[in-house]
């Protein structure tokens, strides 16, 4: 009796190390995990860097899915096609002096900007930063950011990072507007990407202390392929910066 107390005792310490394990874990810098998953597309020459001023290293074309499969806005089909949903934002903050510090400041510039943490979206989603899958902001499941409530039509995104850079901290997002389609299953339809890039850009300029410095290429506008396309995503991304 003594030896099984004894080992209840280990058990009961053991696990309450673990849990502080874990609490001290989420107070520190996020850390990447390798890349893994077998997407279907190139990643590796992602983005040229040309005219984005050096702070920009490779990264994924697309957001991808908790399956790890690119993210296909939901497996709905426009003209018969899925839709895969790119990364079309590129955010950085040279003032933020640590992750947490710059994962603060972004929902902070973000909640400025009226793109509010709501619930009511998918989530659990990823993407690809110099060789490494980042999580998603805003945390807690089915929260996205977005300027309205998922009951109206709205402009939606996941940002996703930080990713250390010498100069500051890199985020990349993926935006899309989405229809209320009450006929339908998923209640929500696929209305547009670039409105979406756009509208979030205008507001982190307008009402964020953030400035567009650059519109960078990233090849991921899919406008041959049969069976999935991209919408009306033009393959740019907009890359944006924080001013203070």
């Amino acid at each position: 009796m003594h030896q099984v107390f004894k080992c209840g005792v280990r058990w009961i310490a053991g696990a309450v190390l673990v849990a502080a394990m874990v609490v001290a874990g989420c107070s520190k810098q996020p850390q990447p995990v390798n890349a893994e998953y077998a997407l279907p597309v190139p990643i590796g020459d992602a983005l040229e860097t040309t005219g984005a001023q050096g702070i920009v290293p490779s990264i994924g074309k697309w957001m991808v899915a908790p399956s790890g499969q690119v993210a296909n806005w939901l497996g709905q089909r426009v003209d018969g096609k899925e839709i895969y949903e790119p990364i079309n934002v590129i955010l950085f903050d040279p003032i933020a002096k640590t992750a947490v510090e710059a994962q603060d400041r972004l929902v902070a510039a973000s909640t400025a900007a009226n793109f509010l943490v709501r619930s009511g979206h998918s989530s659990g989603y990823g993407a690809i930063i110099d060789g490494s899958v980042y999580p998603e902001l805003p945390w807690g499941p089915g929260n996205a950011f977005s300027d309205e409530p998922f009951v109206l039509s709205n402009n939606h995104g996941r940002i996703f990072g930080p990713h250390k850079l010498p100069g500051g901290w890199l985020f990349v997002g993926a935006f899309s507007r989405e229809a209320i389609a009450p006929t339908q299953q998923v209640k929500h339809s696929y209305a547009s990407l670039n409105r979406s890039r756009d509208a979030f850009a205008h507001r982190m300029v307008t009402g964020a202390n953030y400035r567009i410095t650059s519109f960078i290429s990233l090849g991921n506008a899919i406008l041959d392929q049969p069976a999935r396309g991209t919408g009306d995503h033009d393959g740019i991304a907009i890359l944006l910066e924080a001013t203070r």
